[in-house]
């Protein structure tokens, strides 16, 4: 009897599950630290909470359910950091799989917002605004966009995984963005294995599912436009200047009549208008 009562003792531990203290962002850093640690300023933040409350609220009866607010904060610190989900989870006094909904939820809600903030301008008028904004602050004439794709580091999908595998040797998604003058998203094309060729690699691989990894890096776009469109600077390890260390070579029997034209005409441009 002792001895089954001892089992049964253990086993009533065992169901028991333990909460620990979950950290409010909000409540428990100022607003420099609140940059540094989401890349957004408090009000940002808080903005981006109400954008993607009624998508990852929950009717529930379980007192320990996540609101709105604990999944934004682990996924933007997720999205921010690139850090494993039990690290960020250890911040933020949460457990891994509860991290993993919240990246999940939160990049879902605002991968339907995309349309609202991604938006390539069609009209004349937006077109010739887009027209005058690069001739004014890079001296470049009737340009309407600024293109170029990376190579976007992802955990091995569960089928074809060898089309995701990139000229570097790792699984990724390769991604295409077409900027305007104000440094934002006008169009962000995520859909080819890394198989397809590009120029450039990303850091920091995403570590989630495919499915999830691709709405996660929409995310990231949506909460670029958001910030840039708010004034929030990058951080300065983003800030453009220093060669990129990621960058192909081309090499001479890639050299076909299309980039040896393309590199006389961007030579023409340096020389008309940097030198």
């Amino acid at each position: 009897m002792a001895l089954l009562q001892a089992i049964l003792e253990e086993n009533k531990i065992r169901r028991n599950r333990i909460f620990r203290d979950r950290l409010n962002p909000l409540d428990a850093y100022d607003d420099a630290e609140i940059l540094s640690r989401y890349r957004m300023t408090r009000q940002c933040l808080m903005d981006v909470i109400d954008i993607v409350r009624k998508d990852v609220s929950h009717e529930t009866k379980r007192s320990h359910a996540l609101t709105p607010e604990e999944q934004t904060f682990a996924a933007l610190r997720y999205y921010a950091t690139g850090s494993f989900q039990q690290v960020v989870g250890d911040i933020l006094g949460l457990s891994q799989p509860s991290v993993s909904r919240a990246v999940k939820n939160v990049s879902n809600a605002l991968a339907s917002f995309a349309g609202q903030v991604i938006q390539f301008p069609t009209d004349c008028r937006k077109l010739q605004t887009v027209k005058e904004g690069f001739m004014e602050k890079f001296g470049f004439p009737n340009v309407i966009g600024c293109v170029d794709g990376s190579f976007i580091p992802i955990k091995a999908p569960s089928s074809r995984e060898d089309v995701y595998v990139c000229r570097k040797g790792f699984h990724a998604v390769n991604v295409q963005g077409i900027c305007d003058s104000q440094k934002k998203f006008t169009n962000l094309l995520v859909k080819f294995p890394g198989s397809a060729h590009d120029a450039f690699i990303w850091s920091g691989a995403i570590t989630v599912e495919l499915t999830t990894a691709v709405k996660a890096i929409i995310s990231t776009g949506v909460l670029h436009n958001i910030c840039e469109s708010k004034g929030i600077p990058l951080p300065e390890v983003y800030q453009v200047g220093a060669e990129d260390e990621g960058s192909e070579d081309i090499t001479p029997t890639d050299r076909g009549q299309d980039v040896v034209e393309g590199e006389a005409v961007r030579a023409s441009l340096i020389r008309a208008h940097f030198v």
